[in-house]
């Protein structure tokens, strides 16, 4: 399994976690079971995105404070104010503003990544400084296709030292695939939450990764 990447600075004295969770919009409640699942391992493990775009900036708020206290290292899609007032990072789309924009706007060392979709996101998203980027899809994802495969995947982002995040259709089955292929980890939006039990598949997954 590869080295954990030197790119991306500490953060309160914590390496860039291998997983992080993405919360689902589309979901009725898609906070409480990421909050069940995190009280079950080591919070330091997992990056948790809070993805929320198309709710109100006051529920987006209540959800991103609920998260906080679960000790997880946050990113915010998008919602710069919203990570400045937590203290957070920032996970910013691929067509969005800069990142030195958006990490002279937080706390120093703040995480700002980049979602990316090809090699030329990719490669903007290094010229730029992000600290990390997602890269996808891999597998079938609704409404964004069939995915462009677990093989397409590493060897994309092999061409960059950016730590970088499988994210779209992944299965359990591809993380240590893909983290043997140098993948730095994987981001996962409905298999934990949409689990039987989320904390039993946050713990499996977290063990794939190590």
């Amino acid at each position: 399994m590869a080295e954990p990447a030197a790119w991306p600075p500490l953060v309160t004295g914590r390496p860039l976690p291998r997983l992080m969770l993405v919360t689902d919009a589309d979901q009725p409640d898609p906070i409480t079971p990421l909050l069940l699942a995190l009280r079950s391992v080591d919070p330091a493990d997992v990056l948790v995105q809070v993805r929320l775009k198309t709710w109100t900036s006051g529920a987006r708020r209540a959800a991103a404070a609920r998260l906080t206290g679960t000790g997880a290292p946050l990113v915010v899609n998008s919602d710069i104010a919203l990570a400045q007032s937590l203290g957070a990072g920032v996970h910013l789309p691929s067509q969005s503003a800069s990142v030195a924009e958006t990490r002279a706007a937080l706390r120093d060392g703040a995480w700002v990544g980049r979602s990316c979709h090809d090699e030329a996101s990719l490669a903007q998203a290094e010229a730029e400084g992000a600290s990390y980027v997602t890269l996808g899809p891999v597998g079938a994802v609704p409404h964004k296709g069939c995915g462009r495969g677990v093989a397409w995947l590493v060897d994309t982002a092999r061409r960059t030292p950016l730590p970088v995040f499988a994210l779209g259709g992944v299965a359990l089955a591809d993380v240590p695939v893909l983290l043997a292929g140098g993948v730095h980890g994987v981001a996962l939006m409905r298999a934990v939450p949409a689990s039987a039990s989320p904390a039993d598949t946050l713990r499996d997954v977290i063990a794939l990764t190590r």
